[in-house]
């Protein structure tokens, strides 16, 4: 199963184009801490994954990296939205000029590469398609949303300074509720795993939607694990980390396999097996939670001089 773009996908195509970025994909989802967000809703819907807040949460994952960016993000049914699709049109035509390729919203995360004069076409890449964009179309396919990032510069930055904040940032999502989310309908971090397990048990969820929360909670999962074996290079202490995300991945692995039917061409996860997912979810939580307090551990003096606020710089 293909999963829809996420955003470190179209952020990895813009960011190793426009020469800001050589590493592999694993790493920026680590480095940006974007494999570490999780948020779910009550039935497991496949919408839950895209709901957190775009603009900050987007322009972080490139000031973790010292990359200069800007973020337009609002809604295509505001009565201005004409006159903010073409100063955006223009900004990311400039940004093209300058050799930078922005970040957009399609309906789907996309980079935009190149733009065609004569049809007046955005060319967009997704995966390994080409997507093609009218200019007067921006905003339009992702309704009720458009999204665009732009970027700049690169700071020089310690590596290892962006590892370690990397992992403190990964324990404040573990702990911290998405503040834009409804804190009954959504559980974010820890939480999630909580609104999974209750869902399975009362047979009340999405049953395509938890497919795709499932291959998405795999992927992001491997990419942490693959983020964790590049940095255990050179920091030893992050054998234990590994090999506790190595059972959540072969947790995942396993229940994409067994657990997820094909039904119709359309994947579900069936009733019979709710209850097996819900004991597994708890499992994971558990194994999550140890790896996250050896983390805390290893970065024990940074969680000591910043007190209750974890999550600023």
């Amino acid at each position: 199963m293909i999963l829809k773009s996420q955003y470190v996908d179209a952020l990895y195509e813009s960011l190793t184009k426009s020469n800001l970025f050589s590493g592999s994909k694993s790493l920026l989802a680590g480095m940006t801490t974007n494999s570490f967000r999780f948020q779910v809703d009550q039935r497991i819907s496949s919408e839950g994954i895209f709901v957190y807040n775009w603009s900050s949460e987007h322009w972080l994952s490139c000031d973790f990296l010292g990359i200069y960016n800007r973020v337009g993000c609002w809604y295509a049914d505001q009565p201005l939205f004409p006159h903010y699709r073409d100063y955006m049109c223009q900004l990311i035509l400039d940004s093209l000029e300058k050799g930078y390729y922005p970040v957009i919203w399609n309906g789907e995360f996309v980079s935009v590469v190149a733009y065609d004069k004569l049809s007046q076409t955005f060319i967009c890449k997704w995966h390994e398609d080409k997507i093609y964009i009218k200019k007067n179309d921006f905003g339009l396919k992702g309704y009720p949303y458009w999204f665009v990032q732009f970027f700049g510069k690169r700071l020089e930055m310690v590596s290892s300074d962006i590892y370690k904040e990397s992992l403190v940032q990964a324990t404040y999502k573990w702990e911290s509720h998405e503040s834009i989310l409804p804190y009954n309908e959504y559980g974010c971090g820890k939480r999630a795993y909580d609104f999974l397990a209750n869902a399975f048990i009362n047979k009340d969820y999405d049953f395509e939607g938890a497919a795709e929360v499932l291959f998405w909670l795999s992927r992001i999962k491997k990419e942490i694990l693959q983020y964790l074996i590049e940095l255990q290079v050179d920091w030893n202490e992050l054998q234990n980390i590994v090999k506790l995300y190595e059972q959540i991945t072969n947790i995942l692995n396993g229940a994409t396999k067994n657990y997820i039917v094909n039904v119709d061409k359309t994947v579900l996860i069936p009733e019979d097996n709710a209850s097996e997912m819900a004991g597994m979810m708890m499992g994971i939580k558990e194994l999550e939670q140890t790896a996250m307090d050896e983390m805390k551990m290893i970065l024990r003096e940074v969680f000591h001089y910043r007190n209750d606020q974890i999550g600023l710089r």
